[in-house]
């Protein structure tokens, strides 16, 4: 008796992979151009202490947007694509998409606190010192 094996996923799974696996590195090389102006108002305001969170996502963002690190990305994303097509994934695809939409919503959420709260707590110090 041969045991039993799942049937391979259907070809509408392995494209939803794709284009959740796109949207996610869509999203992440946006954020990182996103991120240049909030790097040019901590630069004008002459801020040198931002919060780790912050410093990580500034550097992160400023090597995604050199040649090196666009490559990287396409590189990585192109990668991924083509293997969950060719069904290198299937057995962890339902996994890898959730994953994906998960990681994409963590990343937004990542960036933006990191950029924006030292501007909120800029704006907060102003009116207390206003007040």
């Amino acid at each position: 008796m041969a045991p039993d094996v799942a049937p391979p996923p259907s070809r509408a799974l392995r494209l939803w992979y794709a284009v959740a696996q796109a949207v996610t590195l869509i999203v992440f090389t946006g954020l990182s151009f996103i991120a240049r102006k909030f790097e040019e108002t901590f630069q004008q305001m002459e801020m040198r202490q931002l919060p780790f969170p912050t410093e990580v996502c500034i550097a992160v963002a400023s090597f995604i947007r050199t040649l090196p690190g666009l490559l990287l990305v396409a590189a990585a994303g192109v990668t991924l694509i083509v293997l969950g097509l060719r069904g290198r994934f299937d057995p962890k695809l339902r996994k890898l998409i959730a994953g994906n939409v998960l990681a994409t919503l963590g990343l937004m959420a990542f960036y933006s606190l990191s950029l924006y709260l030292p501007i909120v707590h800029i704006q907060r110090a102003i009116q207390k010192a206003n007040e």
